[in-house]
């Protein structure tokens, strides 16, 4: 996630606070919003109109000019921030919430859980604690606490149907000094500095945005005035510029699918280049491919993934992006460096980065995996799709969708990232009662733009447009930071499971219809049979992340931290790790001839697959 666009969202959180009277005297957090309505000096918030700021912001090494129009009355808010490199902005319409992220992409926030952030957000920009009952919130007095030096009064704020969010009022002035929002992955501090009249109102000038560990983004305020009136439009949601084109109004280009898909795209007239599709990644470049095409990135941001891990990325723009008959003019795309292993094509060039998102929200598109193929139509005219027609929603880039999991209905993320079948959310397995069961299955290791995530190889079914799949092998995870640590969602579905289908994705409509290939569905591929799971941080070697206790590897004396440079005579450098994934998954009596290197020695092994995962 690019964590700019968690920083607009959040920045522009300017709160007052006060006591109502649906709190008796003697109740502590009264009196903490009581000590607040007197620090602020005034109750009567929702008549004083637009309240527009301006100032700067800096995040992710960038400094940009940054925008807030929120209207009290009401709740709705527009926040901009332009770094030149690339321009963001939120709107929070009264009923529905729009990101329009850095390529000027248009889609909605519009999850359950996002709209009871959205929710959130709108309650605290009309100032309701002001009103009698707080506008229908809950409040609960969560003590005093102790944080730099200073006490604070920590109350959480539940508006009806919101989100919670702690909000921290410095006990010595009485002033909001902090709130913290839960997100689906990380948690959200926004902390408030520098207040100042406005008029007869004090607004804090300064704010510093922090999602998880991430460095902060600070907001620094030059001018803050109510006026009247909004202007036409200020709360319009975002339109998409007309920088695309399909030639003929549709255009077909091949797509190839073994666990990831990768398409062909042009950049400023060079390549054609290698790219994954992925429904949840932002268009991305490879620090190699950047070089290629003489492009400098600028900032110094972070980004993650799958796994706990962070990547550095910086920004840049790329005058003309081409995929056979469709063009893009003037993108924004990330400059991240990517694990090798996410990257590398065995002995054909390394892919180039990712694009994603920004195809997506551009025009409608059919993926095929039958006919391998994967067509494109402007979104403002395509027809609907066929086959089985599914809701999709976001709480952030990636769609969600409605699955179920062993008979369990959850949300679940529609990733073509995913070159799996499924990865079952811990925290969501713990909740519906699975986690007992699915903590007995066989150890194994993913790996994403996070590093590397270590989770269990189970059974389990999955039931996708009305259509079941049984005793898949699924990874169950328990990540604690990244994707796979979701508070929200229920799972992420991959192209193991979507090859069944043709997909037809039309943001527009907020759907993806389903339609299902024929004949009997293409089992999703087994577990290693050889009991490893490795990974390429280098051309020469596979690296060996775990190793099952009893399986071939380890009666072999394979170990973690093991290379291993060739198999059956062949160099590792010859093969992609999707070459290594069917060759440890052959059927079982399989011979397989390794050489391995331990301690800096390499020697011969044989191992004999076998079914390993009941």
């Amino acid at each position: 996630m690019n964590k700019i666009s968690t920083a607009v969202c959040a920045a522009g959180v300017t709160l007052w606070l006060t006591a109502t009277a649906s709190f008796p005297a003697h109740d502590r957090a009264a009196q903490v919003l009581a000590a607040a309505r007197q620090a602020y000096g005034r109750a009567n918030w929702n008549t004083l109109g637009l309240l527009v700021e301006t100032g700067a912001e800096h995040a992710s090494g960038l400094d940009g000019q940054w925008r807030l129009a929120e209207d009290t009355a009401s709740g709705r808010r527009h926040l901009t921030a332009d770094f030149s490199v690339f321009r963001a902005a939120e709107v929070w319409d009264g009923h529905d919430h729009w990101r329009q992220d850095a390529s000027g992409g248009v889609h909605a926030l519009n999850s359950v859980f996002m709209r009871g952030n959205a929710a959130t957000q709108m309650w605290l920009a009309r100032r309701d604690f002001l009103r009698p009952g707080a506008g229908g919130a809950r409040i609960d007095d969560l003590g005093a606490r102790q944080d730099d030096h200073k006490t604070y009064d920590v109350l959480r704020a539940t508006p009806r149907g919101g989100q919670a969010a702690e909000l921290w009022f410095d006990t010595a002035s009485g002033l909001l000094a902090r709130s913290i929002w839960e997100m689906p992955i990380d948690d959200v501090t926004v902390r408030y500095e520098d207040y100042r009249r406005v008029g007869d109102a004090l607004v804090p000038f300064k704010t510093a945005t922090q999602e998880g560990d991430s460095e902060p983004d600070i907001v620094t305020v030059a001018r803050a005035a109510f006026v009247a009136h909004a202007p036409n439009g200020e709360f319009a949601p975002p339109q998409t510029p007309d920088d695309s084109t399909v030639d003929g109004g549709k255009a077909t280009v091949p797509m190839a699918v073994d666990g990831f898909i990768t398409i062909a795209a042009k950049l400023n007239g060079k390549g054609p280049f290698s790219f994954i599709l992925d429904t949840g990644g932002h268009d991305i470049l490879s620090p190699e491919a950047a070089a290629a095409l003489g492009l400098h990135g600028q900032g110094a941001g972070t980004a993650g993934g799958s796994g706990a891990g962070t990547l550095t990325e910086q920004y840049t723009r790329v005058d003309r992006l081409e995929i056979g008959g469709v063009s893009l003019r003037d993108q924004s795309f990330v400059i991240l460096p990517l694990q090798y292993d996410t990257v590398e094509m065995g002995a054909k060039p390394p892919l180039a980065g990712i694009l994603g998102l920004e195809l997506f929200e551009r025009f409608a598109m059919e993926l095929n995996y039958g006919a391998n193929t994967l067509t494109f139509r402007p979104l403002k005219n395509a027809p609907p799709g066929r086959g089985v027609p599914v809701p999709i929603s976001f709480s952030d880039d990636q769609p969600i969708f409605t699955a179920k999991i062993d008979g369990i209905a959850g949300d679940n993320g529609l990733d073509t990232g995913n070159g799996n079948a499924l990865v079952v959310q811990g925290r969501w397995a713990q909740r519906v009662g699975l986690a007992p069961r699915m903590r007995k299955g066989l150890p194994t290791a993913g790996f994403g733009s996070g590093g590397i995530s270590q989770n269990w190889a189970v059974r389990a079914d999955v039931e996708v447009a009305g259509r079941r799949f049984a005793r898949i092998v699924a990874s169950y995870s328990q990540d604690k930071k990244g994707a796979f640590s979701s508070r929200t969602e229920a799972g992420n579905i991959g192209n193991q499971i979507y090859r069944n289908f043709t997909l037809g994705f039309d943001y527009r409509r907020g759907t993806v219809w389903f339609d299902p290939l024929p004949g009997p569905p293409l089992a999703p591929e087994p577990y290693s049979r050889a009991g490893i799971g490795v990974y390429k941080k280098t051309a020469d070697a596979f690296t060996v992340a775990i190793v099952l206790p009893g399986a071939p590897a380890a009666e072999a004396g394979i170990a973690a931290g093991d290379d291993i440079v060739s198999v059956d005579g062949v160099a590792a450098r010859q093969l992609s790790g999707a070459d290594m994934r069917h060759i440890l998954r052959r059927p079982p009596g399989a011979k397989l001839t390794l050489d391995v290197v331990h301690g800096g020695q390499k020697r011969p092994v044989t191992l004999i697959l076998r079914e390993l995962l009941p």
